[in-house]
């Protein structure tokens, strides 16, 4: 026999509330800062290193458009990093802008008309972009980073899929 409905959903909070206070007795692990403000402040990358943006890590209707693109004008597949912070990584080589690893992402992915200009949307920028100089991810980077260096990182900045996209667009940062 089954239990009436009402029944059925008080069980339901009583396990879910459980399994709640379960977990906060466990303790929840410590979520690692994002990758772009643990690169900077273990200055694991040097100011002026080349990158190039991955194309296979783009999704394979994404490739389509960003492959022709970088055929014609290398320069929107380079960029350069800065150093500054984590909404200024990386120096564009298209613009000369300085953008988020993630912004600068989804202006290759407008140029090409992988997205529109009003689609701003967001990107893991630190699996898209790679140094030159050994073909390894800024998140590889990162993910190969000292915890000492995790627990520094958390300096206010951020460098999530939607850094540097601003209401459907993407703007470069401008100031020092």
């Amino acid at each position: 026999m089954l239990p009436p409905p009402a029944a059925e959903d008080y069980l339901v909070g009583v396990r879910r509330r459980e399994g709640e206070e379960e977990r906060l007795r466990k303790g929840r692990p410590e979520r690692k800062p994002n990758a772009v403000p643990r690169l900077l402040a273990a200055g694991a990358i040097p100011v002026g290193a080349k990158l190039r943006l991955r194309l296979e890590s783009l999704t394979q209707k994404e490739q389509e458009f960003v492959g022709p693109l970088l055929g014609e004008d290398r320069s929107a597949g380079e960029a350069e990093w800065t150093g500054k912070s984590a909404n200024a990584a990386l120096a564009w080589a298209k613009d000369g802008n300085a953008y988020s690893a993630s912004g600068a992402v989804v202006k290759v992915l407008q140029l090409s008309g992988a997205r529109s200009e009003s689609d701003g949307g967001s990107a893991h920028g630190p699996i898209h972009w790679e140094l030159a100089e050994d073909g390894r991810t800024l998140w590889e980077i990162a993910e190969s980073l000292p915890d000492a260096h995790a627990a520094a990182a958390d300096l206010g900045a951020t460098e999530g899929g939607d850094a540097g996209v601003s209401g459907g667009s993407v703007t470069p940062f401008v100031g020092g």
